[in-house]
């Protein structure tokens, strides 16, 4: 089978329309990755954040996964595999939105474009989802669990979002650069471009300029950038 490659795209023109301040002019090549000194202040700013915020928050968690599991039957949480620093995969957690059983279930047509070229289908029709979920996912409450993936080090808050491994498959460059930095609950695309596409088309332009120049003050504008998103519930579905 023939190895497929990408030239990565550029953002779109018009993906960062309509915002207050255009983050990803902020972005520079002098940004630091896992193993350079700047990367303390980003570890520690993920420890603290995400330790309070579990403590803040555990009543609502623990109200969500009381909602989940009166929903349908089966787990609260859903925990998949996923590939994060250095390509070391680490088990990836959320309050289950979907009925049992159901989570993996694709078309022929929906797995061959996931091999071979990266797509996820995302629908907000999708009979999979349970109406529990479908809230979850419009309020970004499902993701909470998240902040233990933060808490643990397998995740940072800000960075590129965790995929499925066969969404990497067929950009084996792509894959490559990605694991040069902890995977994050939010990031410059779900801020700037998240309604857009879930494509790693679409996703690699903002994950590459991260990469590249993620700082300590980004990480900040991106996490208050994304509060306005979470509250304007943009691209959810």
């Amino acid at each position: 089978m023939r190895r497929a490659t990408v030239t990565p795209p550029t953002v779109p023109s018009d993906a960062a329309a309509g915002n207050e301040w255009d983050l990803a002019t902020t972005v520079t090549t002098a940004g630091h990755t896992e193993h350079s000194p700047g990367w303390r202040g980003k570890r520690a700013m993920d420890l603290i954040l995400s330790g309070l915020l579990l403590i803040l928050l555990a009543p609502v968690m623990l109200g969500v996964a009381l909602s989940v599991a009166l929903s349908s039957p089966g787990p609260i949480l859903f925990c998949q595999r996923r590939p994060g620093l250095g390509g070391k995969s680490f088990l990836f957690l959320k309050f289950r939105s979907m009925y049992a059983g159901h989570e993996g279930m694709l078309t022929e047509r929906q797995r061959k474009d996931l091999l071979e070229n990266g797509i996820l289908p995302k629908s907000k029709d999708d009979r999979r989802i349970t109406p529990v979920g479908r809230f979850l996912r419009r309020t970004s409450l499902d993701e909470l669990p998240q902040l233990v993936n933060v808490f643990l080090g397998d995740m940072s808050l800000v960075g590129p979002r965790p995929v499925l491994p066969d969404m990497l498959r067929p950009f084996p460059e792509i894959a490559l650069a990605r694991t040069r930095v902890r995977p994050g609950i939010t990031g410059l695309w779900q801020v700037l471009d998240r309604g857009r596409s879930s494509t790693i088309h679409y996703m690699w332009p903002h994950d590459k300029q991260y990469i590249e120049a993620n700082s300590f003050w980004l990480d900040l504008r991106i996490l208050l950038a994304t509060v306005r998103v979470v509250l304007s519930r943009k691209g959810a579905c």
